[in-house]
């Protein structure tokens, strides 16, 4: 025995004694009737369906709540988006650049002006130099033919390179280069001489041009050595006095250009060889590169972010086609291999601070996920209404379909009778026609009567979201209309309670926040920006030697201090060697500090947003206040309604009542022949009439009651708490049918 079941509506303002054969509750865990799922259409064991199985299919298989479920996915997926942009990240990012492109115009100007000014001297000392034997041979002096790279040379020759002598040559390259493309290929303005290195300890060149047109050192040392023989008679050194010196100045003219020729000869000996070394002129350039950064980031919501930065870095610079060494026309740009590590913090001083403006997103899409919950509750209700509905017309439907039925076979049997009275001879017969007639009507309502009941399968195997095609799998009611009914309440107190359980209307409220949220942030976003921002660390570059082919030309193989000096290796931007030296270098620190202030004017687009997100939550503010107004009427018509119809079926069911006794009294009279048959035929329509109306009204009555139900957010309603794992969705099907 099923125990006596109560509806609470407004402190038991409606109370429901359901009979000892009520429907069962359902009852299904919300996790399992919120989980996002696939649409699979329900497959019936059987088409006889209670109104309890009915709705369970429903909340586990509609389409409408299976969209609606992905409506929530995507809203927490939204929400978890934005959530995200408050996540550490932590971004790891080598970078490889490789860069090929046309030398700078400057780079090529010097490098063709160096191997001009190699050739030239090449060219004019070897000469020179052989000029300068003939001389010493003969002891005839005269000007021999000026270098014209030395045009103005005032230094000797041990700090010759080929920028002093394309400088002095006046090309005009490097009188005022461009010292920005130096820096940043890492390449020293003035070049090293890679052809004739350093003629350290000879004698002096200022000379060299000079010769004949004034008093030159040979015939200085002509005029020394005649004004010495005036005064040979005087020894003041034993035998090595003026003798010997006269002896020795005899042979300085000699000597001092024999020495003018093997300098000469040297000159133009280098000069050639760095010429053939350097090659020919370079027409690109070649810049590798290898970047390896590790980047924090920890953003807060309250608009500061702290960051820290780790770099590793290594730069080659090169000509395409030339080895790496200077000495044969490579680029004299060192590796460099720069490392750093930072850390930054910003901290918005401006927009309140940032908080508003940067939380805006997350909490609408926090709001924006609620509201689908109670969205998706909301369309769970609607579905079952429907299901509901669909279901008492179903069952309505059955209900008239077996009445006429009945009053078929009533029809056939009085068919009988007449036939039997009319054989007697004691009816006319005619009066077979009326009953004919008759019957015919009630096989045509019958007939009326059935189509609507195949539409009323049909309507309830929508609700459901069954698939069959099949007119005998379409689902038939197990159950029957209750005919209980419930008493009504306080209507003010049915609409607090609708105002207090209707998960659309708390589905708006939220919806409303959301607009609440990105309203505030839009205007706070209308206020002036000021970043601070503060970034410091340590920093370090470590370059690589350059490379060289011949050790002997970065350091000498023999040197007279021990130990000998140690270098280190050249490497490539590759090499792990290169970012351990910049590791272990030195650091420097440094510090700075940046300020950000946005001026805008008019500022059009905040204002164009706050604008958008007023408008848009106070429609939400008056979409709120109509849907209370609905919920109101609603349910102060399903009330006002639900008490006419019952007193409505109180008197069809009182005239009902009586009516069977009639049509059993009417039956056996016509059966004796007390009872015309038109009597008896009105009679049996009359009946008919009233039980049609009165299952009429019992399915008006039922739509009403779960209407009222549905306005009022009772009838599918959440149990066991706000925990999900203990949520429970309960149908009652008590009121509505019975077994």
């Amino acid at each position: 025995m099923r125990a006596t079941r109560t509806l609470l509506v407004a402190c038991a303002a409606v109370l429901a004694v359901v009979p000892l054969a009520a429907a069962q509750d359902v009852r299904i865990p919300a996790t399992l009737a919120f989980s996002p799922r696939d649409y699979t259409p329900p497959v019936l064991t059987t088409p006889a369906l209670t109104l309890s199985e009915a709705v369970r299919l429903t909340i586990m298989h509609s389409p409408a709540l299976s969209l609606s479920l992905q409506d929530v996915q995507a809203a927490a997926g939204r929400y978890r988006e934005t959530r995200g942009m408050f996540d550490a990240s932590v971004v790891v990012g080598p970078t490889i650049q490789y860069l090929h492109t046309p030398i700078d115009p400057n780079f090529y100007r010097l490098e063709v002006a160096k191997r001009d000014a190699y050739k030239k001297l090449a060219d004019q000392y070897i000469p020179l130099a052989a000029e300068f034997r003939q001389m010493a041979s003969t002891l005839q002096t005269h000007t021999p033919a000026c270098p014209e790279v030395f045009g103005s040379v005032s230094t000797n020759f041990m700090s010759f390179s080929p920028t002093k002598a394309l400088a002095n040559a006046g090309t005009g390259l490097l009188d005022d280069p461009d010292q920005q493309k130096f820096d940043d290929l890492g390449t020293p303005r003035n070049l090293t001489d890679p052809g004739l290195g350093s003629l350290s300890g000879l004698v002096s060149l200022m000379d060299l041009c000079s010769l004949g047109t004034g008093l030159s050192e040979v015939d200085e040392a002509a005029n020394w050595y005649r004004a010495l023989t005036q005064v040979s008679k005087i020894d003041f050194s034993g035998g090595y006095g003026v003798g010997g010196v006269l002896t020795s100045v005899s042979q300085l003219p000699k000597e001092t250009l024999t020495t003018w020729a093997q300098l000469s000869d040297l000159i133009g000996t280098r000069a050639g060889l760095a010429y053939t070394r350097l090659g020919v002129a370079p027409t690109d350039q070649l810049q590798r590169q290898f970047t390896l950064s590790l980047r924090y980031l920890r953003p807060f919501r309250n608009g500061a972010d702290l960051g820290a930065n780790v770099q590793l870095q290594s730069t080659e610079n090169s000509y395409k086609d030339k080895p790496f060494d200077p000495s044969f026309g490579g680029l004299a740009a060192p590796v460099r291999f720069p490392s750093k590590v930072s850390f930054s913090a910003t901290v918005p001083l401006g927009k309140g601070r940032g908080a508003v403006s940067v939380t805006a997103s997350e909490l609408s899409t926090r709001w924006a996920l609620e509201a689908r919950r109670e969205q998706v509750r909301y369309a769970t209700t609607e579905e079952v209404f429907r299901t509901v509905l669909a279901y008492v017309n179903l069952a309505g439907a059955q209900s008239t379909v077996d009445l006429l039925e009945e009053s078929a076979a009533r029809q056939a049997n009085l068919a009988k009778l007449t036939e039997q009275q009319v054989t007697a001879g004691d009816v006319p017969a005619m009066e077979l026609n009326r009953v004919r007639a008759r019957a015919a009507a009630v096989n045509t309502s019958l007939k009326n009567a059935r189509a609507t009941l195949v539409a009323a399968r049909v309507g309830l195997a929508q609700s459901i979201g069954a698939g069959a095609t099949v007119l005998d799998a379409m689902p038939r009611a197990a159950d029957r209309l209750a005919v209980e009914r419930l008493p009504v309440g306080a209507i003010n107190d049915l609409v607090r309670i609708a105002i207090v359980r209707r998960n659309d209307l708390r589905a708006l409220e939220r919806v409303r926040r959301a607009t609440a949220a990105l309203d505030a942030g839009a205007h706070a976003d209308l206020k002036r920006l000021f970043d601070v921002t503060v970034s410091g660390g340590l920093q370090n570059t470590y370059e690589s030697p350059l490379f060289y082919f011949y050790p002997d030309e970065e350091q000498p193989i023999y040197s007279d201090f021990a130990p000998k000096t140690t270098h280190e290796s050249p490497v490539r931007f590759y090499d792990a060697r290169g970012y351990a030296r910049s590791l272990t270098g030195r650091w420097e620190p440094f510090i700075q500090a940046q300020f950000k202030i946005d001026l805008p004017f008019g500022n059009n687009a905040a204002r164009g947003r706050a604008a958008q997100t007023r408008a848009d939550l106070q429609s939400r503010g008056i979409e709120m206040v109509e849907l209370e107004r609905s919920i109101r009427e609603n349910v102060n018509t399903a009330a006002g309604a639900l008490g006419i119809t019952s007193a409505a079926i109180d008197r069809a069911e009182e005239t009902v009542k009586y009516d069977a006794d009639v049509l059993e009294g009417t039956m056996r009279r016509f059966e004796v022949g007390e009872l015309t048959l038109f009597d008896t035929l009105r009679t049996e329509e009359q009946v008919t009439t009233d039980k049609l109306e009165l299952i009429r009204l019992q399915q008006t009555y039922l739509g009403i009651l779960v209407r009222l139900r549905f306005e009022m957010g009772d009838l599918v309603r959440t149990v066991g708490g706000t925990a999900a794992a203990t949520e429970e969705l309960v149908f009652e099907p008590a009121g509505i049918v019975i077994k």
